[in-house]
Order: structure tokens, then C-alpha cells, then sequence
């Protein structure tokens, strides 16, 4: 795609996307879907893909632990940081149960599991891969034992306490070690070099990661659960186009418009990779580039958002909790829906930044009301493509908070946000 080199970074990645979409549903079409993965050009597109992932991955613990460093040492007064994370924690969670009792309300009002024709599993023993960690088990292992473990894991929110941290340990002896001042600052300039490059690839990273997932699915396999799905994306466009605009406006005085302009060329790359912490490094570069944000908080927000603000997942949670529950003709009390839409919100902080991490969290949201864990596999089928529309929620619902807290902190920059560029 590198004749597209002249056109804009947000046009060549739309471009990617199609051309994956189309070349994805004609190979579903034209080959045979039981035997479509073993074919040599799907494996191709699913390499291309999964090494475009994985140039994310690769920056983001290197961005997240020297910028949020960087960040602290420049708020070195304690009260500041606290300050910015108990707003930023107060409009996580107002977003994530806000999220989560519009899914479940409308979910139940539309009575998605009503009518669907689909074969029911009938063993409970569903085996989810991974970890499921309580409230108490998050916070718990917040502290890590072994920093160096924690960076190779790529274990998000104990990267983010090793760089509060070391931040609050270098402002205290900043005027001893000049030079780390300057190394780390110059090593956060390289790190933003290398995720420009990323960025470069983006156009064919998206076409093999889209071209795959709709090889493999097509869509036929939406049409048995489009009530779920409909419902998801009725209540996230709620969210992104109603909620957030009215938020922006209200507390930031910002337009909406210029918003999701910038952010348009990340909520596409989170459209195509699925996952927040592999968009994290670009959409940290366009809050603060493109729109305005200190990067300082911008870093902080957005890489404490990327491990625990899941406002996408907290509609895909209660609303595949109600499809699940009117499968199987069990009605829900009102204490059952607070209880669920509470889990919701403590699950979120426990979910990876990572695809499709949202289904592993809802076994808890499930197990907690009484709920067959069984009826997972009821949503596995469709969840990559529903996958890829709640990261978008997920990331935006990240920049928004880091707007509305840069905002209240005289830390917006408005000449940048105004730029047409």
C-alpha cells in the first residue's frame, strides 16, 4: 500500500480497512469455511496481522513506564497527583455505570434473547483461558514482587505503580541526577519516533487484521444473535454520540466535532487491533499533539484507562448477561441487575487492554448472579466483530476523561485543539 504514500494517514487507513473487508468476505465466499483457517493466503493475513499487533506491543511498556515517570517528576507535588487521579477515578467509574445501566436497560426493554434462534449449550463447564481476579485479588497484586516481572508480563496496572513510583523517587533527588532527567526525556522522544513509524503501517496492518477476522467469520455468523449485536451498537452510539458530546460540551467547553476529527485516525486503529494497550502510544501522541491535552496527563489517564476504564466491555457485559438470562427463561429481581451492574464495574478494572479480554470478565459478571457460565459460548461466535466496535468505546471513553480532567486543570492547551491540522 505504498502508493498510497501522498494521501492522509486517516484516509489510507479507511482505504486498509475496506480493501481488508472486501478481500476477507470474498475469500469466506469463495472458499470453504470449514477449511478456510488452513488456507496459506488466511495465514498470511493473520502474520501480517498479529506482527502488526505486536509493533504496539512491543512500545507500549516503553512508553507508559517513561512517560508516566516523566509525568510525576513534573507534578511533584503530591497533592497534584492526587488531586488529577481522584477526578480521573470519579469519571471512570460515573462513565462505566452510567455504560452499564444503559446496556442492561435497554437490553431488557428490547428483550434481545426473545426470539433468537439458537441451539442452547448444555455444559456448564465452559473453560475460559486466563485469570479472573476479585476486587480484593486486583488490589492485592497492585505492588508487584518483582518489577522486572511485571515489565516482561507487560502487567499494566503494576507497570503504572513502578512508574508512580520511581516518578516520586526521582522528583525527590531530581537536583542529584540530572542526567536520568535528561536520558528519560530523551528516550520519550524515541519512543514517539518509533510509534510514528508504526503508525506508517498502519494502512496494511488493519487490511491483514480485517481481512483475516472476516475470513474466518464472514457474516453469517452475525445474523443468529443481530438483536444482541444491534442492541451493543445502539447503546455504544448512545454513549460515543450523545453521552460524550454532551460531557465535552458541559465541562470542557469543547466542540465534539473537532474531538472526534483528531481522534478519528485512533478510534480506526482500535476499530482494527482490538485492543486499548496496543493503541495506547497513538492515542497518548494525539491527545496531546493534536488536541490539546498535557501530556503528562494524558500518559496518566490513558494508561490507567487503557487496565481499568472499559466503558464498551460494561455494555457488552450487561447486555450479553440479559441475552443469557432470557435464553434461558431466568428473569432477573432489581437486586440481581444492581449486583450486575456493580460486577460490571468492579470487573472492568480486572480486564486486560487486549482483544476479546471482555468475555474472560464476564464469567464473573455471570457467576455472580446465578447465571450458567455455560451461556458464554452463546456470544464467543460473534464476539471479535463486537470486539472491535467496544474498543472504540473503550479508548474514546479513556480521552474523554483525560479532556474533561486536562480541562478542569488549566492543562488544555485550545490553540492546539482549534488547529485544523
Amino acid at each position: 500500500m505504498f502508493f498510497l504514500r501522498g494521501i492522509s494517514r486517516p484516509v489510507r487507513i479507511m482505504i486498509g480497512m475496506g480493501l481488508g473487508i472486501i478481500a476477507g468476505i470474498l475469500c469466506n465466499l469463495i472458499f470453504n469455511p470449514a477449511t478456510v483457517q488452513d488456507l496459506l493466503l488466511i495465514r498470511l493475513f493473520g502474520i501480517g496481522g498479529t506482527l502488526f499487533l505486536n509493533l504496539f506491543k512491543m512500545i507500549v511498556v516503553p512508553v507508559v513506564l517513561v512517560s508516566v515517570t516523566l509525568g510525576v517528576v513534573s507534578m511533584n507535588k503530591p497533592e497534584l497527583l492526587g488531586r488529577i487521579g481522584g477526578k480521573t477515578l470519579f469519571w471512570f467509574a460515573l462513565t462505566t455505570l452510567l455504560s452499564a445501566a444503559m446496556g442492561i436497560f435497554f437490553a431488557t426493554v428490547f428483550k434481545i434473547g426473545h426470539g433468537t434462534t439458537i441451539s442452547l449449550p448444555q455444559d456448564a463447564g465452559v473453560k475460559l483461558s486466563g485469570k479472573v481476579h476479585s476486587i480484593s485479588g486486583t488490589l492485592t497484586n497492585l505492588v508487584p514482587s518483582n518489577m522486572f516481572q511485571a515489565i516482561v508480563e507487560s502487567n499494566m496496572l503494576q507497570i503504572i505503580v513502578i512508574a508512580l513510583i520511581l516518578g516520586i523517587a526521582l522528583a525527590k533527588v531530581s537536583s542529584q541526577v540530572p542526567n536520568l532527567r535528561i536520558f528519560l526525556n530523551e528516550v520519550d522522544t524515541l519512543n514517539l519516533s518509533i510509534v510514528n513509524l508504526i503508525l506508517d503501517l498502519a494502512p496494511i496492518g488493519v487490511f491483514c487484521l480485517l481481512a483475516h477476522t472476516f475470513s474466518c467469520f464472514g457474516f453469517r455468523v452475525l445474523l443468529p444473535l443481530s438483536k444482541y449485536i444491534f442492541c451493543f451498537l445502539g447503546v455504544s452510539a448512545l454513549l460515543m454520540f450523545v453521552i460524550y458530546p454532551a460531557l465535552l460540551m458541559l465541562f470542557a467547553k469543547i466542540s465534539p466535532v473537532k474531538f472526534y476529527r483528531k481522534m478519528f485516525p485512533v478510534m480506526l486503529l482500535a476499530f482494527s487491533t482490538s485492543s486499548s494497550n496496543a493503541v495506547l502510544p497513538a492515542n497518548i501522541t494525539t491527545l496531546n499533539g493534536k488536541i490539546g491535552v498535557s501530556k503528562n496527563i494524558a500518559t496518566f489517564i490513558l494508561s490507567l484507562g487503557a487496565t481499568i476504564n472499559m466503558n464498551g466491555t460494561a455494555i457488552m457485559q450487561c447486555c450479553a448477561t440479559v441475552l443469557i438470562a432470557q435464553l434461558y427463561n431466568i428473569p432477573l429481581s432489581m437486586a440481581q441487575i444492581i449486583e450486575i451492574i456493580s460486577m460490571t464495574l468492579i470487573a472492568s478494572i480486572g480486564t486486560a487492554g487486549m482483544p476479546s479480554a471482555g468475555i474472560l470478565m464476564l464469567g464473573l459478571v455471570l457467576q455472580s448472579v446465578g447465571l450458567p457460565i455455560s451461556g458464554i459460548a452463546l456470544v464467543l461466535g460473534v464476539d471479535r466483530i463486537v470486539d472491535m466496535f467496544r474498543t472504540v468505546v473503550n479508548i474514546t471513553g479513556d480521552a474523554v476523561t483525560a479532556v474533561l480532567v486536562s480541562s478542569s486543570e488549566k492543562e488544555l492547551d485550545r490553540n492546539v485543539l482549534n488547529n485544523s491540522l
